[in-house]
């Protein structure tokens, strides 16, 4: 399986969507629905919230954190990024060496045998050591930077690990020296399923932020004791992730009785993804694991999701949307002597506008201004007054000041 790498067809999505999120105040108005923003989800787990004209999205239930924060250059995380990741490769070095030198073909696959058991062991103590984090963060035992640093080190390490995995079936399907009987190949697919080796691509911009590969970024969190919602918007893109351990049952019954029901059931969570779909959505599996892989293009980006055959739930999701393909639900505007601003909210976690400029004439003088939700710093606007950043659940309070003026407003 591949990591989402992107929304497609953006250009289209401009053209099919009449409310642009980064709408200006003239045609503000037109931009907004008729209904208001979405609200938390029910309590329980497998909760799917439920919005109109976008996809849905997972949704966590129990959030006991909530909050903003920012991926910068951090020295020791990037020292330790560097080190893990010379680890893998020379990981993957070892196991091509010891490939090469195995004389037979029942020796090669004693190699491949005991790289997939060490791999499978470790990703159970990177999944255990990810599901304390979660657990800690959840309970405020520890800071959100460190809780950042530390989920990152996971990840890092699973990406490792799901690399050697890669490797080792490319080594497989490319030679004729190195033939996997049934069974292992199975494994290699069931560990491909693993959860903490899935596709994280918030965190992935938290790491780079964090090691110097990227600039600083704004992230926005949502924690439970037993999952984690992550959004932020990334050169124009709109990314959101959600893990929801609770729904993930390995080793129960899987409940969908063949890969059609699975297909149907994904259909009934994202129904305007498979209304609206570019082609088909596409769904896979992981070998004998009961894990369903629903992949789907739409006018607004990409979806994937991964259902638990046993809970018949969304267990971990990824989203890449265009923001300005997103419908705004609400505009709320308010301004001083000398500042404007305005906002444009979709919903919950999804992607939000915040546009600064003079009152005089707000359509043609921008202004270069900081911008903080709820008390805490999210960017600023730059040169052409405008910030694309992350809605936050329940009321918000946007603030955004340009030297000694400042202008306030509340939503929703």
């Amino acid at each position: 399986m591949t990591a989402l790498h992107g929304p497609r067809l953006l250009a289209l999505a401009g053209l099919l969507v009449a409310g642009l999120l980064l709408a200006g105040a003239g045609a503000g108005a037109g931009a907004v629905t008729s209904e208001p923003p979405a609200t938390d989800p029910q309590a329980g787990p497998g909760a799917v919230l439920t919005l109109a004209d976008t996809p849905n999205q997972a949704a966590l239930s129990g959030v006991t954190r909530r909050t903003y924060a920012q991926a910068d250059l951090d020295v020791a995380s990037a020292v330790s990024v560097g080190a893990t990741r010379v680890g893998g490769r020379h990981a993957e070095l070892t196991l091509e060496e010891r490939l090469e030198r195995a004389g037979s073909p029942s020796a090669r696959l004693g190699v491949v045998t005991d790289a997939l058991a060490g791999i499978e062991q470790r990703f159970d103590r990177l999944g255990d050591r990810q599901r304390q984090l979660l657990t800690a963060y959840s309970e405020d035992e520890i800071e959100t930077s460190a809780f950042l640093r530390r989920v990152g080190a996971v990840r890092v390490a699973a990406a490792q690990e799901r690399a050697l995995l890669d490797r080792l079936g490319e080594r497989a399907g490319g030679s004729p020296r190195l033939s996997l009987p049934v069974e292992t190949q199975t494994q290699v697919a069931r560990l491909r399923g693993s959860l903490v080796a899935l596709p994280n691509p918030v965190l992935d911009r938290v790491i780079a932020g964090t090691t110097g590969a990227r600039g600083s970024r704004t992230v926005y969190l949502e924690a439970a004791s037993d999952g984690l919602v992550a959004a932020t918007v990334d050169d124009g893109t709109y990314l959101r992730q959600a893990t929801l351990r609770a729904d993930r049952s390995p080793g129960e019954a899987n409940r969908f009785e063949s890969i059609t029901a699975a297909y149907e059931r994904a259909g009934e969570l994202y129904p305007w993804v498979f209304e609206n779909a570019i082609g088909s959505p596409s769904l896979s599996g992981f070998g004998d694991a009961s894990v369903y892989l629903i992949e789907a293009s739409h006018p607004q980006g990409d979806l994937q999701a991964y259902l638990d055959g046993a809970t018949r739930n969304v267990f971990h999701e990824t989203q890449a949307n265009a923001p300005e393909a997103v419908p705004v639900a609400l505009t709320r505007a308010a301004s001083t002597d000398s500042l404007r601003v305005q906002v444009n909210a979709t919903h919950p976690t999804g992607p939000m506008a915040v546009a600064v400029t003079r009152p005089e004439n707000p359509n043609t003088t921008a202004v270069d201004a900081t911008v903080r939700i709820n008390g805490q710093r999210v960017g600023a606007t730059g040169d052409d007054g405008r910030l694309l950043t992350v809605q936050p659940a329940g009321s918000f309070r946007v603030n955004a000041t340009a030297g000694a003026a400042n202008v306030t407003l509340s939503g929703p």
